[in-house]
């Protein structure tokens, strides 16, 4: 059987012309064995996977994962040589029985807390068009590039949580900072540390583990709950005509 993923390169005038890599895959827990063959000619991927088994719709995506991965690492070193970057992008696979599946690059889970806490893009741009509104908007850049690169995820989602630790009491120390985030926005410290992976964030790749999609979709519903509590708990402290609403309306917000 015969997988066919089709996808596409960005890059700053830029063009990947053509080049290739087959990774043989012994199989995984959710993923058969097979062959892989990842090329790349005028900026257009297509990875072909060969395998005796029919994929499911878990193998199906972990393999679009492993496209993405061969084709972004051809991308970069080519890109890095000319000084500049690359993403790949897979956006489709063609079944053998000639069916297509169209990728959703919307994460739901995170879509999902916005929906729940009735978050709308006025409401966050309140927060960062404010002069202490750098915090959040740094913390939205971490998120952009964990969802543009999910095998770094969990080191991205982990700084946008910190981003936001740190200005909820720029002056306290750390413990103090964390016990402070945690009381306010109504979080655990277990949710806290599924997000922190000291290997990833330190390079030592051997010892990381990426997001598996369970782990991910949690992943981004914690990010998700902790952006809108956060921005409920800056328009009540920094944004609020008078703090006199303050501390209840905010604890109740922060609390749906």
């Amino acid at each position: 059987m015969k997988y066919l993923f089709r996808g596409s390169v960005l890059i700053p005038n830029g063009r990947i012309e053509r080049q290739s890599v087959r990774v043989p895959l012994d199989g995984g827990a959710d993923y058969p064995a097979g062959t892989l063959v990842v090329k790349i000619t005028n900026n257009e991927i297509t990875g072909q996977f060969e395998t005796t088994s029919r994929l499911t719709e878990s193998s199906t995506a972990t393999m679009r994962n492993f496209v993405r991965d061969v084709a972004a690492g051809i991308c970069r070193c080519l890109a890095v040589i000319q000084g500049t970057w690359a993403i790949a992008v897979v956006t489709r696979v063609e079944a053998p029985d000639g069916s297509i599946i169209l990728f959703d690059e919307v994460a739901q889970p995170l879509k999902q807390e916005f929906i729940k806490y009735h978050i709308k893009w006025t409401d966050v741009s309140l927060v960062t068009g404010h002069p202490e509104g750098y915090s959040l908007r740094n913390a939205i850049d971490n998120v952009a590039v964990g969802l543009m690169e999910p095998k770094f995820g969990r080191v991205h989602f982990y700084c946008a949580v910190e981003a936001l630790r740190v200005s909820m009491a720029p002056d306290k120390n750390e413990a103090q900072q964390w016990e402070i985030f945690r009381n306010v926005l109504g979080v655990s410290r277990a949710q806290i540390d599924s997000l922190r992976d000291n290997a990833l964030r330190h390079g030592d790749y051997g010892n990381a583990s990426s997001f598996a999609s369970t782990e991910r979709a949690a992943a981004l519903s914690f990010v998700g709950q902790v952006i809108c509590r956060y921005v409920a708990w800056f328009k009540c402290t920094k944004l609020a005509s008078s703090n006199a609403q303050s501390a209840s309306s905010c604890s109740d917000a922060n609390r749906e």
